[in-house]
């Protein structure tokens, strides 16, 4: 993203991970931390497709009708948290994504129509899941483990 942004720097490599430069598919997709993120979202993202038939192969796999809601939060939140990495000297922490997730979803339900507010509720709540929440959060975990060992 920076070099696309012309802005000359000695490193373009993600300064959290320090192992890929840092693009969009990498802050979004292939950092440990954000694949962990939709792991736990139940989302599917297949890197080899072009980004629109990437997201349309998710949908299809997603199965419900607020996959868009979902990404979207998903993704602002992701963003958040790494710049609080790395503005604000945070750590890679699974708690205040989820955080900053769910209470956005919060706001979310307060303006969704009815339909949409039981799935998105559902969602909440961890019935609309279908996960392993001790598997999702040793992942989460030994990224965290695994990112800041790397420093």
């Amino acid at each position: 993203m920076l070099r696309r942004k012309n802005m000359h720097l000695p490193s373009y490599h993600c300064v959290v991970c320090v192992q890929e430069e840092e693009t969009i598919l990498h802050l979004f997709f292939d950092f440990p931390f954000s694949q962990a993120c939709w792991v736990f979202l139940g989302i599917q993202w297949n890197l080899n497709l072009p980004p629109l038939d990437m997201i349309l192969s998710s949908r299809a796999i997603f199965g419900s009708s607020i996959f868009r809601e979902v990404i979207i939060l998903a993704a602002w939140c992701i963003w958040c948290h790494q710049n609080s990495i790395i503005f604000d000297d945070k750590t890679v922490s699974f708690a205040p994504w989820y955080g900053s997730f769910s209470t956005e979803l919060k706001l979310v339900t307060l303006r969704a129509k009815p339909g949409m507010k039981e799935k998105l509720n559902n969602l909440l709540f961890c019935n609309g899941w279908n996960f392993n929440v001790k598997n999702i959060l040793w992942q989460c975990n030994f990224y965290s483990f695994y990112i800041t060992f790397l420093y």
